[in-house]
C-alpha cells in the first residue's frame, strides 16, 4: 500500500509537469510547458509527442531541460534542478495523512532523491524525477 501511495504522488507530480489544470503563481502547467517549450525552441509536433509520453527521453538534453524548466516554473524543483522537498511535502500532505502514512517517511524518500546529481542541472532534474518514479515501484 505504501508503494501505491508513493506511486500516486509521483504520478500526480508528473501529471502536473505535463499539463494538468492546477494553478501556479503565473498560470497553469499548460502555460508553464508552453513557455518552456518556446524558451527551448520546441515545435508543435515535439510538444504533442512529449505530452503523450510519461517521461522525457534521458538521451535528449532538450527534453531533460524541458522537464527541469517546467519543474522550476511549477516550483517542484529548485533552481539547481533538485526536488523541492518542502514544497512537494506540502502538496502531498493531505494525501499522505488521509492514507495514514507519516510525512517523515515521505520526507526521507524525497530527500534521498534530492541527493541525485547529474553533470548539469537538466540531468540532475531528470535523475531526481527518475528516482521518485523508481522509489514508487
Amino acid at each position: 500500500m505504501r508503494t501505491l501511495l508513493i506511486y500516486a504522488i509521483v504520478c500526480a507530480i508528473i501529471v502536473k509537469c505535463y499539463c494538468d489544470s492546477a494553478e501556479v503563481s503565473d498560470g497553469s502547467e499548460e502555460d508553464a510547458m508552453m513557455k518552456c517549450a518556446e524558451e527551448l525552441g520546441f515545435g508543435h509536433d515535439e510538444i504533442q509527442r512529449i505530452k503523450n509520453s510519461t517521461v522525457p527521453d534521458e538521451r535528449n538534453e532538450n527534453e531533460r531541460c524541458l522537464m527541469k524548466c517546467i519543474g522550476q516554473k511549477m516550483k517542484y524543483l529548485t533552481s539547481e534542478g533538485i526536488v523541492d522537498v518542502d514544497h512537494l511535502l506540502e502538496l502531498s500532505g493531505e494525501m499522505i495523512e488521509k492514507e495514514g502514512y507519516s510525512k517523515s517517511e515521505m520526507r526521507q524518500m524525497l530527500e534521498k532523491c534530492a541527493k541525485k546529481t547529474g553533470t548539469e542541472t537538466c540531468m540532475t532534474a531528470f535523475k531526481n524525477m527518475r528516482c521518485l518514479m523508481n522509489r514508487s515501484k
